[in-house]
Parts: C-alpha cells; structure tokens; sequence
C-alpha cells in the first residue's frame, strides 16, 4: 500500500484490509476480479509490483521490522 501511494505522488500511508464474500470467508483472486470489475477498480499483485520497480530502477526499503502475529 505504501509502494503504491509513493509510486502515486502521495504520502507514504495506506491501509490494508480483507475482503469478504456473502459467507464470510475470504474473498480470492478470482472473487476480487469480479469485484474490481463491478467497482472500476485495477488490480495488481505484489509479484507484479516487484517486477515494475525492478524494471524501474525504483528500490525497495524496509523502514522499520514488522511483527507478524
């Protein structure tokens, strides 16, 4: 999310959350294609986002650890 709004201009935040369908579990790749459709929105992975910054010259940077609970 970060990545994206710096390659956007903004300010380095952004929020990440999940996605659920009717049944409460997880929405998947192919439930969000759906619904990116429905809203105009794009979709991208963050295998595509590494490769676009590698092409790019756009280095990626840990600012701080994260903790995975």
């Amino acid at each position: 999310a970060v990545d994206l709004a710096e390659l956007a201009g903004l300010s380095p935040v952004g929020v990440i959350c999940e996605i659920l369908k009717d049944d409460g579990s997880m929405a998947r790749r192919a439930d969000l294609e759906v619904f990116a459709q429905q809203n105009d929105l794009i979709i991208i992975s963050i295998a595509e986002l590494i490769v676009w910054k590698a092409a790019n010259a756009v280095s990626a940077k840990q600012v701080r650890p994260s903790l995975v609970a």
